[in-house]
């Protein structure tokens, strides 16, 4: 295709005559082009030759495909002032070629059929994206030629072609499509992004930059993708997606998302990265609160030449997020859904009845121990089988989800609005999640100059669940539902309707269905107003000024109540089986010990305002991009909590039913702010796409430590060389469209040390004082304050310096690999230091920034894009591997080398060795003749016990000396694995689509 002209009215000038025996003269003696009188004399040129003269010399111009028959056929003839009907009549003498004219001096070649004639037909189309919503200012192209137009404003178009002939169609970020023209004349072409498009462009920070210019270690989502992933919130949604990014889902919970971590991070404080929604730094919870219908891009910042310009909060990377715009073009509607069963792919294999009663039989053989089956209760179980405690309490989970949007808008004004709906349920009773969703993006031209833009959005999400007091409020409920699978499998849940006492504190099936419940309503309100205003006296300069304000309420209510519980007659040899004769006991559960209702109210009031100067303009193929940003933003928490336990006369859930005594009651809150000033500047040049080089450096503040240590700089600095476009290598490499080196250099920090919800890391320089113990003066009792131990003005955010070395590659047209590595030096790691002073301090030392770190590893994806007509098909694969090690780190004075952290993987763990189960009485004697005299064990003891048949025994590594001392204790640890968490993180995917129906395979996976 030749990309130099793509639309009707550009016009071939390319080539020059080519100098021939012969002379050529032409004349024109008419004013008007279109009575020209031609004067030629051709020897020995091409058809395709003589064309371009003819044009070159009038107004007439060519349009045909270069793979028509006969344009290389040499000619020699002669016309002295004739008409350009008698002139080509004399070119195409004896080919396979005739012409047609057409309006404004267009002249239409094509071959002629095998009749030995041919007409040139109008076709119109229209172009459709995979969401059959039409694209405006498409290209559409007739192969081999110039002759070309582009869609209009409901994506359609007409083009005079003939048949035979072959239609380009190219829209940026869509592949290009060949389309065979038949004998039909409308077409409906659907187009198929193009995730490897050279010049897609990427969100970086405060700003966007072309795919095939970035130096920096950048991965991303596009909204296709993110939309047709059936999960309950984007973080799990990342999943194997990327290379570097590592999802760790703890819990199925509704409404609990992933932890996302960034390559591995090089502090043993590891922290999520932050997230950027808008060009606003948000919470993860705001991130997991977006739906993905309203999601455009995601970005993941990797390397610290792209997270420097976050500056403090940048050291364990940036997740950057772009919702939904608006478009020119008529509304469309767009609606998208899902239903989702869900089941568990593993749980814990029940043992039948007789198998339960033969293991029991055999450690309680005397037939009149309590414990022991008898005769009638074995053929009792064994007719009937085991209770299931799990099977009763089960619920299929169904989801839903529902998202509606629509687009459209004109020169002036373009807008995108949508909602959607989200349903979660749990596999337990009463646990569940729902999600509400509303969000408007509205870009206004205000003048030629001067844009405004508007966004508000507003997230409700509601988690329910049962209480239950040892869960403690975790999100995994491990507490309760695990009590399930060990429940006594001889009794029923329920008898004829009847929650059964079981002996236990509580009946887990009852206490999850009305034993109260635990639930939290979080509502974000956002809006976000921007203006930017191009400089029309200096090309490529604006400003653009953004403010953001944000709200985050939460409520949070339980209500915790005891449940009903009824007694049945026991009946057997030995007591175990229960019988459906009620004994007239009616039972109040033990927990909760006292019945209460406890409410709780936060409220965060966060506002960011940003200013920017941006500055982008190309001097021939030397590109300047540069932009000057100041930062400022606050943050502001109130919180607000009270509890009463007992209910005197009716327990309901209000507050109105409570006990009023003051003992009955406490109430709590606290408030927290926060402020930060930061000052950005970033320059891009590149020049003709070939050579790269990004610098920015950052000034931070942040109020969390002392004057004078505020303040700090994040530069960073990376580079890129695209050798492909090198014309020593184009020369003799043609196959292969990118091959781009780069480099990167950059210093980021870490403020935050977040440990639930609170940034301890926050006020350590300021002295501090809580509530303390209350004491008599004289015969009164008064309240007192304790001090919170010594401070530390020097505090400070850790600091990360990175390199990262990468190289991008596209060939064969449908190939590309991205392979990087990458190694991040972190320092001034907060720590504490107590555990190396002696004991006679009788202090605690506060936290120092003295700890080193290091980590490093590689990321690599690769890729393959295939199109065959109307099917296009894809095949994706990512690999990521980090690791960190610890350089410096205190640990006990004597300390034994397992806890000594220096020099091991920053997430290693520790353990006894297993040497094997003591199985038989052979075993103890092996161990008795070892340790013993034969008769006794001597000194050796499993953690302080004798040993037992059925315990572990484990291998004996050393002792207070320093060698194995004959026992197993806590001298006897070893490092029993590298690493807690998988440093290994692949995913796979292969797809397809044909007319609008897709189908994707994918596979993720951890490992190490």
């Amino acid at each position: 295709m030749n990309k130099k002209s793509e639309t009707i009215s550009s016009f071939r000038k390319k080539g020059n005559i080519m100098k021939k025996a012969g002379v050529i003269c032409i004349s024109a003696f008419l004013s008007t082009s279109v009575f020209a009188q031609i004067t030629l004399d051709v020897k020995q040129q091409t058809i395709k030759q003589t064309l371009r003269t003819i044009e070159k010399a009038t107004d007439y111009r060519f349009f045909y495909s270069n793979q028509l028959p006969d344009l290389n056929k040499t000619v020699s003839f002669e016309v002295n002032n004739q008409s350009i009907d008698a002139t080509m009549n004399k070119l195409l003498n004896g080919t396979g070629l005739f012409y047609e004219k057409r309006e404004d001096n267009q002249i239409y070649l094509a071959a002629k059929n095998a009749r030995g004639e041919e007409k040139i037909i109008k076709i119109s189309g229209t172009i459709l994206d995979n969401n059959n919503e039409p694209i405006i200012g498409a290209n559409v192209s007739i192969k081999g030629t110039t002759t070309g137009t582009i869609t209009d404003i409901d994506g359609n178009f007409s083009l005079d072609v003939s048949t035979g002939m072959t239609l380009l169609v190219s829209y940026i970020g869509y592949a290009t499509k060949e389309v065979p023209v038949g004998n039909q004349s409308v077409y409906k072409i659907i187009m198929t992004e193009d995730t490897q498009n050279l010049d897609e462009v990427v969100v970086v920070g405060y700003g966007t930059m072309k795919k095939s210019t970035v130096t920096g270690a950048i991965s991303t989502m596009k909204a296709d993708v993110i939309e047709s992933i059936p999960v309950s919130n984007l973080s799990n949604a990342l999943a194997g997606r990327l290379a570097g990014v590592n999802v760790t889902q703890s819990t199925g919970t509704p409404g609990i998302s992933s932890k996302i971590r960034i390559r591995a991070s090089g502090s043993w404080n590891s922290q999520d990265p932050i997230f950027v929604i808008d060009g606003v730094v948000r919470s993860k919870a705001a991130f997991d609160a977006l739906d993905q219908s309203e999601v455009n891009e995601i970005s993941m910042l990797k390397d610290a030449a792209s997270t420097a310009i976050y500056g403090s909060r940048g050291g364990d990377g940036v997740v950057l997020v772009t919702t939904k715009q608006g478009r020119k073009g008529k509304p469309t509607l767009q609606y998208s859904g899902s239903v989702t069963i869900e089941h568990p792919t593993k749980i814990l294999e029940f043992n039948d009845a007789v198998t339960h009663m033969n293991l029991t039989n055999f450690v309680f053989s005397d037939p009149s121990s309590s414990n022991h089956f008898s005769e009638d209760e074995y053929a009792y179980f064994a007719k009937t089988g085991a209770y299931s405690w799990y099977d009763e309490a089960y619920e299929t989970p169904i989801n839903t989800r529902h998202a509606v949007n629509v687009t459209g808008g004109n020169d002036r004004v373009d807008y995108y609005i949508g909602g959607a709906f989200f349903y979660q349920k749990g596999f337990l009773p009463n646990v569940d999640y729902k999600k509400y969703n509303l969000r408007a993006n509205i870009n206004a031209k205000i003048t030629k100059d001067l844009t405004a833009s508007l966004s508000l959005s507003n997230t409700y999400g509601d988690r329910h669940r049962f209480n239950f007091t040892y869960d403690y409020e975790s999100d995994d409920l491990n507490n309760l539902w695990g009590k399930l699978l060990n429940m006594n499998w001889n009794i029923p849940p329920y008898i004829d309707g009847k929650p059964v006492y079981a002996g236990w504190i509580a009946h887990p099936i009852e206490r999850m269905r009305n034993g109260g419940y635990w639930k939290r309503s979080n509502q974000m309100v956002d809006a976000l107003i921007s203006l930017e205003y191009k400089i029309p006296f200096v090309e490529g300069l604006s400003v653009k000024g953004i403010f953001s304000k944000n709200f985050n309420n939460q409520y949070t209510k339980s209500f915790d109540k005891k449940h009903t519980l009824y007694g049945f007659e026991i009946e057997g040899g030995n007591n175990h089986i229960m019988s459906n004769r009620p004994d007239g006991s009616v039972i109040l559960s033990g927990d909760p010990d006292r019945e209460n209702l406890y409410n709780a109210f936060q409220r965060n009031n966060d506002y960011q305002l940003n200013v920017q100067v941006n500055y982008n303009r190309t001097f021939g193929e030397h590109l300047v991009d540069a932009l000057l940003v100041y930062e400022q933003a606050e943050g502001f928490m109130n919180k607000f909590d009270g509890r009463r336990n007992d209910f005197p006369i009716i327990v309901k859930d209000q507050w109105f039913a409570t006990s009023g005594n003051s003992v009955d009651s406490t109430v709590d809150g606290s408030e927290s702010e926060s402020a930060r000033v930061s000052y950005v500047g970033r320059i891009n040049y590149s020049y003709a796409n070939k050579y790269m080089l990004t610098a920015s450096v950052r000034r931070d503040g942040s109020m969390f430590f002392a004057p004078g240590k505020r303040f700090g700089w994040f530069p960073a600095v990376s580079a890129g060389w695209d050798i492909a476009k090198e014309d020593f290598f184009m020369n003799k490499i043609s196959n292969v469209q990118q091959l781009k080196l780069r480099a990167s250099y950059g210093l980021a920090g870490q403020d935050q040390l977040i440990v639930d919800g609170v940034n301890v890391n926050q006020w350590r320089w300021l002295e501090t004082y809580t509530n303390g113990s209350s004491m008599y003066f004289g015969d009164a009792l008064q309240k007192g304050i304790a001090y919170s131990g010594i401070v530390n003005p020097l505090v400070t955010w850790e600091k990360s310096q990175s390199i990262n070395v990468g190289v991008d590659t596209r060939f064969l047209e449908n190939f590309s690999v991205s392979a990087e590595y990458w190694n991040k030096y972190t320092y001034d790691i907060l720590g504490d230091r107590i555990i190396s002073l002696p004991s006679s301090f009788g202090a605690t030392m506060p936290p120092e920034n003295y700890g080193k770190a290091r980590a490093q590893g590689f990321d690599l994806e690769i890729g393959y894009n295939g199109l065959a007509g109307d099917f296009s098909w894809y095949v994706k694969g990512n690999l990521g591997y980090g690791v960190s090690k610890v350089k410096l780190k205190d640990f006990a004075e004597n300390g034994q080398w397992v806890d000594n952290p220096n020099g091991k993987y920053t997430d290693y763990l520790k353990g006894y060795v297993a040497k094997d189960i003591i199985r038989t009485e052979e075993d103890l004697q092996k161990l008795r003749d070892q340790y013993g005299n034969g008769t006794d064990f001597g000194n050796y003891r499993i953690h302080g016990r004798v040993p037992q048949l059925g315990s572990i025994d484990y291998v004996d590594i050393s002792g207070p000396e320093g060698k194995p001392d004959g026992t197993i204790d806590g001298y006897d640890k070893d490092v029993i694995a590298n690493h807690k968490s998988n440093p290994v993180n692949y995913g796979f995917r292969v797809g397809g689509e044909w007319k609008g129906l897709a189908l994707e395979l994918f596979f993720q996976g951890a490992a190490g």
